[in-house]
C-alpha cells in the first residue's frame, strides 16, 4: 500500500510550480503580477467549470492536481443547468466578469481576453486526458474550443 500522508509543502510546491508557469506563459512573472496571474486562473477556472455539467466537473477535478482543485471549486454553487456561451464573445464577457468579481479592474498587459484565457487553457490543458478535453470541447462554442488546442 503506497504512503498516502498529505504532504502540503508538495502540494503548496507544485500550485507554486504552475503559477510560475502560467505567469511565464502570460509574460507577467514580476511579484507585482502573482496576484493578477491568481485571479485570471480563477476566472478562467471559474468560467470552465460554469460552462460544463455537474457531473463533467467532477471528470476535470479528478485529473487537477490538489492545489488546482482547490481553485476550481472555490465558490462553487451547484446550478441546475450549465451556463451556454453562444460564442467565444460571451465566454471572454463570462470570464471578465469573474475578474470583476474577484477584484480584477485595471488589467493592464496589453493582450486581450482570448488570448489570456488560450494561454491560461492551454497550461490547464497539461492535467486534462485528450479524452477528457474531447468531452469539455463538447459542451463549449466552437470558438473557446479553438483556444484549448
Amino acid at each position: 500500500m503506497s504512503d498516502m500522508t498529505l504532504d502540503f509543502n508538495q502540494i503548496a510546491q507544485e500550485g507554486n510550480t504552475f503559477m510560475n508557469e502560467l505567469a511565464q506563459a502570460l509574460g507577467h512573472t514580476s511579484p507585482e503580477d502573482r496576484g493578477q496571474v491568481g485571479r485570471i486562473l480563477k476566472a478562467v477556472m471559474h468560467a470552465l467549470r460554469d460552462c460544463l455539467e455537474y457531473r463533467e466537473n467532477f471528470h476535470v477535478l479528478a485529473q487537477l492536481p490538489l492545489a488546482l482543485k482547490g481553485v476550481y471549486v472555490d465558490q462553487w454553487q451547484h446550478m441546475d443547468s450549465p451556463h451556454r456561451p453562444r460564442d467565444v464573445e460571451a465566454f471572454e464577457e463570462l470570464v471578465k466578469s469573474y475578474q470583476r468579481k474577484y477584484g480584477e479592474q485595471n488589467f493592464d498587459w496589453e493582450m486581450s481576453t482570448d488570448v489570456i484565457t488560450q494561454k491560461t487553457l492551454q497550461c490547464l490543458r497539461q492535467y486534462i486526458s485528450t479524452g477528457e478535453a474531447i468531452h469539455i470541447m463538447d459542451h463549449l462554442p466552437k470558438g473557446v474550443k479553438e483556444l484549448m488546442v
